[in-house]
């Protein structure tokens, strides 16, 4: 799957990442490869949001997980819908957390 992403922050050091991606060979090329590798550790954590803080586990094969690769991707880049979907399944349960402590304490601020 070739992609190229557009940065959320268009002031971004690479405001687009060029990648080729094969989840079912478990491979990563292209131009920005090596920026997206480094947070790819097996058994890893990766931290991601919005809001920054939410940490989710990275896979043994971070490489064949479409989970693993939208977090990471997503966290600095905007998805194609495909992937966003698998970013979406990774955010639930940290939402439904934060929606639980600000039903809680409806006057705090953050």
């Amino acid at each position: 799957m070739k992609l190229e992403l557009q940065a959320h922050d268009p002031l971004a050091p690479v405001p687009v990442l060029r990648i080729e991606w094969d989840p079912e060979k478990g491979t990563l090329e292209g131009e920005h490869a090596h920026l997206v590798a480094q947070h790819l550790t097996p058994g890893g954590e990766f931290v991601f949001g919005p809001p920054p803080g939410w940490l989710h586990r990275l896979s043994a094969d971070p490489l064949c997980n479409p989970v693993d690769m939208a977090v990471v991707l997503g966290a600095a880049y905007i998805l194609p819908d495909d992937l966003a979907r698998h970013y979406e399944r990774a955010a639930a349960p940290h939402i439904a957390e934060d929606d639980a402590l600000l039903a809680e304490h409806p006057d705090a601020v953050f």
